[in-house]
């Protein structure tokens, strides 16, 4: 005859409890910049070759909630690219946020700039750049920017 084990409910209750802190912790753990990550309480300067051939170095002045100025230099082998479109959009590294996205307006030398791209929460977020040059070529890049507080 064999013997049939059985589990006693606190000791499922503590299985369970383990399990949920554990998945708990690998979410919290996965939410986390994933790249080069820039401080909030100084000006955020991040740049990066493109799959166009195209660098760009964004600045974003001292990332915190609320409107901030960022910008752009878009330039090609070394040269800047004028009369591009090019568009600032930023994610939560969470799901449940909408995305915050602003144009930037060209201020000439390749330089593109806004005054009133809106960070709505302090955190982590994902940055990225996207340009669409005079001659129809689109490219992007992306970063990675610790939001304060405002």
């Amino acid at each position: 005859m064999q013997h049939e084990r059985r589990h006693s409910p606190t000791r499922v209750k503590t299985s369970l409890l383990l399990a949920s802190f554990i998945t708990a912790v690998l979410a919290i753990a996965a939410c986390g910049p994933r790249g080069p990550e820039t401080s909030g309480t100084s000006t955020a300067r991040q740049g990066g070759a493109t799959s166009a051939g195209i660098v760009v170095e964004l600045t974003i002045d001292a990332p915190r909630v609320g409107a901030v100025a960022a910008s752009a230099r878009v330039t090609e082998d070394g040269e800047p690219v004028t009369g591009a479109t090019v568009s600032l959009r930023g994610d939560m590294t969470h799901a449940g946020m909408a995305p915050s996205i602003s144009a930037l307006t060209e201020e000439g030398e390749g330089l593109y700039r806004t005054d009133a791209f809106q960070f709505q929460m302090a955190g982590d977020w994902i940055m990225s750049v996207e340009v669409s040059t005079p001659d129809g070529r689109k490219t992007s890049t992306e970063t990675f920017v610790t939001v304060a507080a405002g």
